[in-house]
């Protein structure tokens, strides 16, 4: 089969698709992290950056194989500027390729500029290649912000 990549705003017909999308970025590199899942949290959280914020899908086909997805909330630091926040960002890993993550990032990055924001902000895990990631968002302008940590409690 010819492959046939299309990249486009998702709506709330792609919402199986992503769920099935996530719930496999959840065992690749959440689950270790001690984080629940839930098919509804997931459905609505997926359901209000569709209506709200802003999601991105790479189908192959018929195949959904990756998405970019956050929300452009008000800065804590000063409330009349915008800041987009990115929360999800996913490819199967027989696509990853720099190529299919910058275009994501590149529509994802348009998106946030529509929305009016004035930063975007960039998360990674902790179990991914770090200093390739470092050196793809260095490369397109991006600055360390600060590392995150979790820690289970309860």
């Amino acid at each position: 089969m010819t492959q046939t990549l299309t990249i486009r705003k998702a709506n709330i017909i792609d919402t199986k698709d992503i769920l099935d999308l996530i719930s496999e970025f959840y065992e690749e590199g959440l689950k270790e992290c001690g984080l629940n899942f839930t098919d509804y949290s997931l459905y609505k959280t997926a359901e209000n950056f569709i209506n709200n914020g802003i999601v991105i899908v790479v189908y192959d086909n018929d195949i959904l194989i990756g998405l970019i997805g956050g929300m452009v909330i008000p800065s804590m630091f000063d409330e009349k500027e915008k800041i987009a926040q990115e929360a999800m960002w996913f490819i199967k890993k027989e696509y990853r390729n720099k190529e299919l993550a910058l275009d994501l990032l590149n529509r994802f990055e348009e998106e946030a500029k529509r929305f009016n924001a004035k930063h975007i902000i960039m998360v990674s895990l902790g179990n991914m290649k770090n200093e390739i990631l470092d050196r793809f968002y260095k490369h397109n302008g991006y600055k360390l912000l600060e590392n995150q940590y979790i820690k289970k409690v309860v």
